[in-house]
């Protein structure tokens, strides 16, 4: 493989245990696996190819994520409830903050201060102060307050000015929209509707478009309806993104869905930028 200034990488084989996540490390030769079934952290040369360190975790991992100065690698620890931080060189344990039930997908925001990391099995996004570990603050995402625990949070993404965070909440079919520019206090803004099953929500390089993965996807004739009021493909009222639909057309943006049953929907938003 090639990056973009020409380098010549070796091939990386990654056959065998489950991979859960890659993540190349700002160096720009380094690769970050973990291994779901292996319970692994591996640092790979990207110029050999080859394993540099591997690390056992004892549980299963979910994804990883590096510090901006690429010092620090976290690793979200699915079966452990817990976020493990290990010296990007050598791989050394370094600290390890419990968190909600199935922690997942994690965010840094974007001075690097603050991990966002969604908890599945909690419904919930846990905050850490980056330097001292300290919890910050814990961001619910059921619906309403007495709601039981049941949004499984399962991706994260930031705007391109660190402003806004969006949290794929599978399970009510909804994606959260957070300011979390006070970094004392995030407010959650609030959701929006989805197809079936959100595994995954991100801003486009501007920040005006969000696309939306969803997990299931549906056939024409449910695409072709989705928006008319009262009509649901979960058993719901059928209300949500008709309403949302209404919403983006009276500020003058734009909604487009692309779906195909068994394999996924993306649903793309467009808004115009405030004066």
């Amino acid at each position: 493989m090639n990056d973009a200034a020409g380098v010549r990488f070796a091939e990386v084989d990654l056959r065998g245990p489950t991979v859960t996540s890659l993540l190349r490390g700002p160096d720009g030769r380094t690769l970050y696996v973990t291994s779901v079934f292996a319970m692994t952290l591996s640092a790979i040369d990207l110029t050999s190819g080859m394993a540099i360190k591997t690390k056992p975790l004892g549980v299963e991992p979910y994804t990883t994520t590096v510090s901006p100065d690429g010092r620090s690698v976290y690793v979200s620890l699915w079966g452990g409830a817990r976020v493990q931080i290990y010296d990007a060189r050598t791989l050394a344990l370094t600290g390890e903050w419990a968190t909600g039930e199935h922690p997942n997908a994690m965010a840094l925001s974007l001075d690097g201060k603050r991990l966002f990391v969604a908890c599945g099995s909690s419904s919930e996004v846990r905050v850490y102060d980056t330097f001292s570990g300290a919890p910050i603050e814990t961001i619910s995402m059921s619906l309403f307050p007495e709601a039981p625990p049941t949004a499984t949070p399962n991706s994260l993404a930031l705007s391109p000015d660190g402003r806004t965070l969006l949290v794929a909440d599978a399970d009510i079919n909804a994606v959260a929209v957070v300011d979390v520019s006070n970094s004392a206090r995030s407010f959650v803004e609030g959701f929006i509707p989805t197809g079936w099953y959100p595994t995954g929500a991100i801003f486009g390089r501007d920040g005006r478009q969000i696309f939306i993965l969803s997990g299931r996807g549906m056939t024409p004739e449910q695409v072709e309806r989705l928006f008319e009021p009262f009509t649901s493909t979960t058993g719901g009222t059928g209300l949500g993104l008709s309403i949302v639909y209404q919403i983006i057309r009276d500020h003058n943006g734009t909604i487009n869905l692309r779906s195909r049953q068994g394999a996924g929907t993306t649903i793309t938003i467009e808004l115009p930028t405030s004066s």
